[in-house]
């Protein structure tokens, strides 16, 4: 604030008036009494500029001279002046004589207040700074602070309305722009009046906290800042009325006298005290926070409320007396009302990045809790908390709040999904992908935000819906639209780092589904084109458009995917089809895919549910994830990573290449000089790589140079020692367009001096890549190859020193005679005469079981059954298929399982009947099991969708749709169990057989799936009228499908065995059943042991417990995590209807007994079985008596006590008791019995204890009772 000047360095407005000094005769002429008396204005107005030059010069000393002047400007010509300038003229005269006069001012009182009106309406001029007499009012407010003669005002003004009117107009002064000397002069003056007078009036009291109201200082802000700073100066004077009116207005909530505005306002002056004047308003904030712990929820909402508003605020300096305060307000995060949580967290983010200390740590532990609140809203605000508090400093989150935000992204609840997904998104783009971009380091406060990306992936394995949202989030928040192709391949190689192996499986799911998308949409382009030319090829664009469809997230219930895709292709604007060709061209650049997406959705101007699905599959269609022009950008960026050593970004780099060669090739064409330097210039760590990529690609549309220069430089690598560098040298090679006479030379050249060392693996998988990929030019080398594999190789012995080198060469003979079948993919029959007797020689050696080569073997048998004349030619030996079952049961079954589910997912020539393979993997662990038991959820789902398409086009229901259901496998898994060699051991309980079983429907009818429970049965009734082909004494089979529809009844208790409930006939594999010529079925039970029952398939059977007397084995019902007891007791029903009777009526359910564990039934069972016999015994020794009541009471006349205090303790036994015991009722006559008093029920029951001692049976049941309340 600037320094009060000096009086006499003020510049007097009125010396340039008259620059030659008076002489006295002049001075005698100005002071007198007539000076300004009938005066024209122009004359008025010169005379009055000497009179305030003249008295300016005097000093603070009345003088006789000028006793004249006083009266002389209280003429009511000059006090009543219309002239802005003869009024501000005459002002300034008066402030002068008050100066000369102080402290005795020389007017009487009513003139005095005269005086000072004039003067206080001359004050407003200020506002006009570039006014023609702002001087003139400077000078005069000026004036009044120097000589301090507004102190008069707290003598003369009774009414405080001079007072008022001063304070009102200075604020009002503030609505426009006035200088700091001027503010400095306004706030001197009004603190000089405070402190001088007695104490603050309630009107002037109001005028000033009136300013900070809302409406107020929302038209006159700068009024509002003035009063703070009033405040701020007078701050012994305002504490105690500015406490004393909140404590009786906010605190207590009392009506109070001021005229200020409404309660709401009064927070509002609350906050901006506490902002401007924080020590004032300390004590009263104090006092306030004990409403943060107010019974009433309104209360603490509204307490919460303000001090978010005040602790969030820029201006409030978090001083330390405020730290008690701040940790009240912040334990309102622990509030039972999720409104007052909400509050708090609304502003929490400004308060994390201020606070420090035990606050800051009470506020992360509490934070952390609110993350996992019950409550979904409360969840989204406190990952919105955290996302902003990071988003401006990073430091400020600790790592285990991040993690537990990162958690939110699975949250049950979509909103706070997508708040969470949205908010990591937004953090890896601010911080890290922004440094990444331009090659730059991450902050050291940011390492910490690099684990987002994998995160941010991972969830998109949950659906399909979270799937497409998780890849626009990376296709737009990640890696904006704004960076170029260059600086999004950065950023990707960056993020492909910090992948974990769940994420980049889904990176991968994401591409592989933007390729599909691709070749689909092809197809709908085509078939579109010919239904313009042959309508009826509309049922064939239908077929592709529900493919299409089907990748999609369904539209909503009044939409069909392939509908919308049909009026798509309808709009009569052209330009729509040619935008889907660029789409679907993979060699599209970035920027026009980009604009492509814009200029769709405006041309197609679509609305609701259609847009949504348009914009996903323009989403999916557009490659603008690793677009062609970006492809160039990253084969320079891996190979800048490999010459400076970053070897985890060099690898990162290359698994995006292969990802991106092997679903879009064409992309890599202008690429491919540059990746064959890569694989001879580069060590050998990065040489597969390389290779991966290049052996992906469709070399064959590459130039003919770019083809002589891959043979030329890849051909040492082909006779590397390393297999597999050598088996995808020899792939590039051979896909590329490489002369038939030079690849003839290679494989000559290969096959020369075969030996057992250490270059026989590698020789032989670059001769199998030879032979699969170029068959003709392999012929001539065949012969002897597969000679040499058959009946030297594989049957050769190992020995400790070559056994492992030996494991690998045999598995590479293995491979190449496999690659030799697969590569006649239609061999005629001159070529089956010379595979079929490879296929012949691997099934034999399967039999064999030879250490080492099984589980390569039965993976060569199973992708050659993908070709069906192989498939037909394994189907003759079936046998094989029941040792594949012993391999799945070895030790390398996970190995031989995730295979089997590889080739079914990836390969669709590969037979499902394979599918019944998956069951044998029940007898690994839990996890794994669950594992294989989703992926065959996954096939089966597959399944039944290609089946329901195929029968939504054709509308054909015939036998052989009926052998495609995934439930016709039920008949080859029964086929194999009755070959598989523990069915002689595992009798005749069959557990193992069991647990196979009941693992293989479960993946059936697990989940919300469509149940072909007819189907199944019908299949296995279906086997009993046939008998299997190869072995007519097949026996077992029918053993092992009655034990299936046992098992399979167990899941479905209720439901009956109809074979003639599916509407079709069911077709079984011919290779393996043959229909009975009689069609006789065998009975139901007539291979199983009549007593058979199911039971518990566990792994490992625990020693079986003894059942107690009347008890039975407990019965397995399968797919249940507990066992049913059947209710079945040895004894006769007397203890059950005993035990009922005693306990049909509870004390809540009148008419059902209570529940008890299976431990506390079986104990009250065997306790009963006790008593029975006790009863039996004592009954048969002839002991029994019989408790009777008085004969003097009436029935009815008193309570149960009162008759059970009359009982007599021991009867004599005599005839008439022993006639009028009877047997207990059966429980389905209990009910007959309701209307009966209690008197009688309570006699039978007692008749039925005779022989006991009353007290001991009422004792007993007593404690019984109350074991079972308890």
């Amino acid at each position: 604030q600037p320094h009060p000047p000096h009086p006499h360095a003020v510049f007097r407005a009125c010396e340039t008036m008259d620059a030659k000094a008076p002489s006295s005769r002049e001075l005698k002429q100005i002071f007198d009494r007539k000076y300004l008396k009938n005066l024209n204005r122009d004359k008025l107005i010169q005379r009055l500029r000497k009179l305030a030059s003249v008295l300016g010069k005097f000093d603070q000393e009345p003088s006789e001279s000028i006793k004249d002047v006083p009266g002389s400007l209280l003429q009511t010509s000059l006090m009543r002046n219309k002239n802005q300038e003869v009024q501000i003229l005459t002002a300034i005269c008066h402030s002068e004589v008050l100066r000369i006069y102080a402290p005795d001012p020389p007017y009487k009182t009513p003139a005095l207040k005269n005086v000072f009106q004039l003067i206080l309406s001359q004050l407003p001029g200020l506002s006009k700074v570039a006014g023609q007499h702002y001087s003139k009012y400077f000078h005069l407010l000026e004036s009044l602070y120097i000589t301090k003669s507004h102190l008069i005002l707290n003598d003369i003004d009774d009414d405080e309305s001079l007072r008022s009117r001063m304070f009102q107009t200075f604020f009002d002064l503030k609505q426009n722009e006035v200088s700091s000397q001027v503010e400095f002069y306004m706030v001197e003056i009004m603190k000089a009046l405070l402190e001088e007078s007695e104490g603050i009036t309630q009107n002037i009291f109001d005028i000033v906290l009136g300013q900070m109201t809302p409406a107020q200082s929302d038209s006159n802000p700068g009024g509002c800042d003035l009063a703070l700073s009033l405040v701020s100066k007078c701050e012994s004077i305002l504490e105690h009325p500015i406490s004393q009116f909140f404590k009786e207005a906010v605190i207590e909530g009392n009506e109070t006298e001021s005229s200020i505005g409404e309660r709401k306002d009064f927070f509002d002056i609350m906050y901006k005290l506490s902002i401007g004047a924080p020590d004032t308003m300390y004590p009263i904030l104090t006092e306030y926070s004990g409403h943060l712990m107010n019974e009433n929820v309104d209360v603490r909402l509204e307490a919460c409320e303000f001090f978010g508003k005040l602790f969030s605020a820029k201006e409030f300096v978090f001083a330390a007396q405020y730290q008690n305060l701040i940790m009240s307000h912040i334990d309102r995060l622990n509030d039972v009302d999720s409104r007052v949580r909400s509050s708090v967290l609304d502003i929490l983010p400004s308060i994390m990045l201020r606070c420090e200390g035990p606050s800051l740590k009470r506020l992360q532990s509490l934070l952390k809790s609110r993350v996992e609140d019950s409550d979904p809203d409360i969840r989204a605000a406190a990952v919105k908390c955290i996302v902003t508090a990071a988003t401006e400093n990073p430091g400020a989150v600790t790592p285990d709040l991040l993690l537990k935000m990162g958690g939110r992204a699975l949250d049950k609840k979509l909103n706070v999904r997508r708040d969470a997904l949205v908010g990591m998104a937004n953090l890896f783009k601010k911080h890290i992908a922004e440094r990444w971009k331009s090659g730059k380091a991450v902050d050291k406060s940011a390492t910490r935000l690099t684990w987002l990306p994998t995160r941010l992936v991972q969830v998109g394995k949950v659906d399909t819906m979270m799937q497409y949202f998780v890849e626009g989030l990376l296709d737009e928040v990640v890696l904006p639209e704004s960076y170029t192709p260059a600086e999004r391949v950065r950023c990707l190689v960056g993020i492909y780092v910090t992948f974990s192996p769940e994420s980049t499986k889904v990176f991968k799911r994401i591409m592989i589904g933007k390729k599909a998308m691709h070749d689909n949409m092809r197809k709908v382009l085509d078939a579109w084109n010919n239904v313009k030319i042959d309508k009826e090829a509309m049922q064939k664009f239908e077929i592709q458009a529900k493919l299409v469809a089907e990748r999609l997230p369904t539209p909503g219930q009044n939409f069909e995917g392939w509908q919308i895709i049909k009026d798509v292709l309808k709009d009569p604007n052209p330009k729509v089809i040619k935008i889907l060709e660029k789409m679907v061209n993979p060699e599209t650049d970035y920027r026009v895919l980009r604009a492509s997406r814009q200029e769709i959705m405006s041309l197609l101007g679509l609305k609701g549910q259609p847009y949504l699905f348009v914009k996903r599959l323009t989403q999916r269609l557009c490659n603008t994830i690793l677009p062609v022009d970006g492809i160039s950008t990253l084969t320079t960026e891996v190979a800048n990573h490999m010459s400076k050593g970053r070897k985890n970004l060099a690898d990162a780099g290359l698994r995006l290449m292969e990802i991106a060669a092997s679903n879009f090739p064409s992309t890599f064409l202008p690429s491919i000089r540059n990746l064959i330097s890569l694989a001879t210039d580069t060590s050998d760590t990065y040489v597969p790589g390389v290779l991966r990529i290049l052996a992906s690609l469709n070399l064959q549309e590459a130039d003919k140079t770019v083809s002589k220069t891959l043979g030329v430089k890849l051909k040492p690598l082909v006779k590397s020692s390393v297999p597999e560098i050598a088996k995808l040298a020899a792939r590039s090679i051979c896909k590329a367009n490489t002369s038939s006479s030079e690849v003839q030379k290679l494989a000559t050249s290969l096959k020369s001096n075969l030996a057992v060392d250490g270059k026989l693996a590698s020789k032989l998988r670059s001769l199998g890549e030879i032979a699969l990929q170029r068959p003709l030019e392999f012929a001539s080398a065949a012969p002897p190859l597969v000679l040499f594999v058959k009946d030297k190789l594989l049957l050769e012995t190992p020995t400790k020193k070559n056994r492992a080198l030996l494991q690998s060469c045999k598995t590479a003979g293995i491979k190449l005679l496999q690659n030799y079948a697969l590569g006649l993919e239609d061999p005629d029959s001159a070529a089956q005469m010379k595979v079929f007797p490879i296929i012949n020689d691997l099934v034999e050696l399967l039999g064999e079981k030879i250490d080492g080569i099984h589980i390569p073997i039965a993976k060569a048998i199973l992708k050659l059954c993908k070709v069906p004349q192989y498939f037909e030619k394994v189907q003759e030996s079936p046998q094989i298929f029941c040792n594949l079952a012993l391999i799945v049961e070895t030790d390398d079954t996970q190995e031989f399982l995730t295979y089997v589910l590889k080739r079914m997912f990836t390969d669709t020539k590969f037979p499902f009947a394979f599918f019944a393979y998956l069951a044998f993997g029940s007898h690994l662990s839990h996890e794994k099991m669950r594992m294989i038991s989703a992926r065959m959820r996954q096939l089966i789902m597959r399944e039944r969708r290609k089946i329901t398409l195929y029968n939504d086009l054709t509308k054909e229901r015939s036998s052989a749709i009926v052998a495609m259901y995934p439930e016709a496998t039920t008949a080859h898994l029964i086929y194999i169990l009755s070959k598989h060699p523990s069915m002689e051991d595992d009798g005749p309980q069959y557990r193992h057989i069991l647990k196979i079983l009941d693992f293989f429907f479960d993946s059936f009818y697990q989940g919300n799936q469509e149940n072909n429970y007819s189907l199944i049965v019908n299949i296995l009734a279906t086997i009993k009228l046939h008998r299997d082909r190869h072995d007519v004494g097949n026996d077992e089979l029918y053993r092992v499908a009655e034990v299936a529809n046992k098992a399979l009844k167990a899941k479905f208790k209720g439901k009956q065995w109809k074979e003639e409930a599916h509407p079709m006939q069911i077709p079984l594999p011919r290779w393996l059943f043959k229909r009975k010529k009689d069609g006789a079925i065998q009975g139901e039970h007539q291979y199983l042991p009549s007593d058979f029952k199911l039971t518990s398939p566990t792994r490992r059977p625990k020693k079986k417990k003894e059942p107690s007397e009347g008890e039975e084995d407990e019965e397995y019902v399968p797919g249940r995590k507990s066992f049913q007891r059947k209710k079945k007791r040895k004894s006769s029903k007397k203890v059950d209807e005993e035990d009922d009777y005693e306990e049909n009526v509870p004390a809540n359910t009148p008419n059902q007994r209570p529940r008890h564990s299976r431990a506390t039934r079986s104990n009250t069972k065997a306790a009963a079985m006790a008593k029975s016999q006790e009863i039996d015994k004592k009954c048969s020794e002839g002991k029994k008596e019989t408790p009777e009541y008085e004969d003097d009471v009436e029935e009815g006349s008193k309570s149960e006590k009162t008759k059970r205090k009359t009982r007599t303790k021991t009867v004599a036994k005599s005839p008439k008791a022993k006639r009028t015991s009877k047997k207990r009722p059966s429980p389905s006559t209990l009910s007959s019995h309701k209307k009966k008093s209690r008197n009688e029920k309570n006699a039978n029951h007692e008749a039925e204890y005779s022989g006991l001692e009353v007290e001991e049976v009422s004792s007993k049941r007593r404690s019984r009772r109350s074991r079972r309340r308890a």
